[in-house]
């Protein structure tokens, strides 16, 4: 019996780093039960390895390079820019927002011309087309299927920066509308994304699901906390988004004002230098450790004790890199943004703070919570629990699996 055909767009996967940690062992389980085949839409890297019983198609993936003008200029005359400025009128004050509309319109093209070409012979007839992230593919296969009439499912899956509105100039993601209105299902990785939606238009509740993102289980239940040297442990990129700047101004003000010796671990961005900041009568210790490959991550997450992981983002879907912390039984320091509070509950698992960041009363309830082994303990336990009940990869995918 011939398995049913599933079509994964990807932003980028299987070339370069960074989607595989979302995607990986998604494509190892759906590839148990389905014909799975992904299509990359850039080209921007090595190929790194992946499942091989996954077959990649490789032809529509191109080098992340600009569009000249001419084909910029010919998305002017279409029905997609007339469709996206009749919905959102203010956009045409924005040069970013032009320029983003214009650049969509050409890859939603491309996206459209491949699937006509490889359609020729109903070869995705009978099929699932599953878009990673919600955006110009997307809005292509949707077309593609009206105007061919062809007989498929298409899903996509919603995750922060696809979905959340606020993130943007304007609050203008081009074909954001019509992406909703006309998937067959909107995955959510988040309660907080379902909401979102349902908030947006109500009759979005019964095609939205939420299927959360998860790790894997390393075996670090009773991990070793750092209880008697206060360290800290953030992982992300650099954007400003990030706020990696109000972490270090964190651990410079509890290093400074209660005379702590403190050391803080950052994984992403460049590489950098130990840094040693001197007090009158303590230090402070900074480690930019630059980017990690997810198996090296996991390696030194496993050799190094750590009292905190740390996330002040001004806003967030669910990290991944929160759900790593508590595979590693580590209790969370973070913003209450986006579904933060769906894996770090206050006083649980970890504290929460209002994304305006006081940082005199974050040092302060730092300060008291380092004092209070007790409470360390049990917040360390508690996060290894909510990784157990909600993030355990296995589980998670094992629901995604039966709902394709």
């Amino acid at each position: 019996m011939n398995k049913k055909k599933i079509f994964i767009f990807t932003r980028n996967h299987p070339y370069g780093a960074g989607e595989n940690t979302f995607i990986d062992d998604e494509l190892k389980s759906l590839s148990l039960g389905f014909d799975v085949k992904i299509i990359p839409l850039i080209n921007d890297g090595r190929m790194i390895p992946f499942d091989p019983n996954v077959e990649l198609i490789s032809e529509l993936a191109r080098k992340n390079l600009g569009l000249p003008k001419k084909k910029l200029i010919q998305s002017f005359f279409t029905k997609d820019f007339c469709q996206e400025l009749k919905e959102k009128p203010s956009i045409v004050f924005s040069i970013r927002c032009m320029y983003l509309l214009l650049h969509k319109i050409q890859e939603k093209k491309r996206v459209y011309r491949f699937l006509d070409s490889k359609n020729k012979k109903g070869f995705f007839e009978n099929s699932i087309i599953y878009t990673f992230w919600m955006g110009a593919a997307t809005s292509a296969a949707l077309d593609y299927r009206r105007t061919k009439k062809i007989n498929c499912k298409i899903i996509s899956k919603a995750h922060g920066h696809d979905l959340y509105l606020e993130r943007h100039e304007k609050n203008f993601i081009p074909f954001y509308r019509f992406n909703l209105a006309n998937l067959d299902y909107i995955i959510n990785i988040s309660n907080h994304g379902k909401k979102y939606l349902e908030k947006l238009d109500e009759e979005l509740k019964f095609k939205t699901k939420v299927f959360r993102l998860g790790v894997h289980d390393h075996g670090c239940k009773n991990i070793n906390l750092s209880i008697d040297n206060l360290k800290f442990l953030s992982c992300s990129n650099m954007e400003s988004i990030k706020r990696v700047d109000k972490i270090e101004e964190l651990v410079k003000l509890i290093a400074k004002k209660y005379e702590l010796n403190v050391e803080w671990t950052h994984i992403g961005g460049e590489k950098k230098h130990t840094q040693y900041i001197n007090y009158e009568r303590s230090t402070c210790t900074i480690n930019q450790l630059g980017f990690l490959d997810n198996n090296t991550l996991l390696e030194y997450y496993k050799k190094e004790n750590f009292t905190f992981f740390i996330n002040l983002s001004e806003d967030e879907g669910i990290p991944v890199s929160i759900m790593e912390a508590i595979s590693f039984s580590l209790p969370v320091i973070a913003t209450d943004v986006g579904g933060v509070s769906e894996i770090v509950y206050d006083n649980k698992n970890g504290l929460l703070f209002n994304k305006e960041l006081n940082l005199e009363n974050i040092a302060t309830q730092i300060y008291s919570l380092f004092h209070d082994k007790h409470k360390l303990n049990y917040m360390s336990a508690y996060s290894f629990k909510v990784f157990q009940n909600s993030y355990n990869i296995e589980n998670n995918i094992n629901l995604l699996y039966r709902f394709f």
